[in-house]
């Protein structure tokens, strides 16, 4: 004997609120929603914010900069860009040196001594050849 089926009450069943449905967009079904596209979904809106906050930021930073390189122009300091780093300009205060006065390690004017820095502990006089590369007068 077959079973009967039971006779329809009238009422509808409602998903819960939070169940995935099927819905029409533009008369085309759509796939319901998964975990997985909610998640997907939450994460671009995250990405999208985090953009956001990170432009705002950075104007906020340049409106700063921009207020204390003013405070600071006025108040007689110049920054000059080298690269890309920021480095204080020189105040044009230099070392006096005689142009005619003699090196103490080359015997030969045009430099002093301090051109022999990069030789370390054991200085010895330049060389015809580094003479001509340093840019330095030859001696004849």
């Amino acid at each position: 004997m077959a079973k009967k089926k039971p006779a329809k009450s009238g009422r509808r069943f409602t998903p819960p609120e939070d169940s995935p449905r099927l819905v029409k967009s533009d008369g085309a079904r759509q796939m319901p929603l998964t975990e997985v596209d909610k998640f997907l979904a939450e994460e671009e809106e995250r990405a999208e914010r985090k953009q956001e906050m990170i432009d705002s930021l950075l104007a906020e930073r340049d409106e700063k900069i921009a207020e204390y390189d003013e405070k600071l122009a006025r108040l007689g300091y110049r920054a000059s860009v080298v690269g890309s780093v920021v480095r204080a300009a020189k105040s044009g205060i230099t070392r006096q040196r005689d142009p005619n006065a003699l090196c103490p390690i080359c015997k030969i004017p045009g430099h002093d001594a301090r051109k022999h820095r990069s030789q370390g502990k054991d200085k010895k006089p330049f060389s015809h050849d580094e003479l001509v590369k340093l840019g330095l007068p030859v001696a004849s």
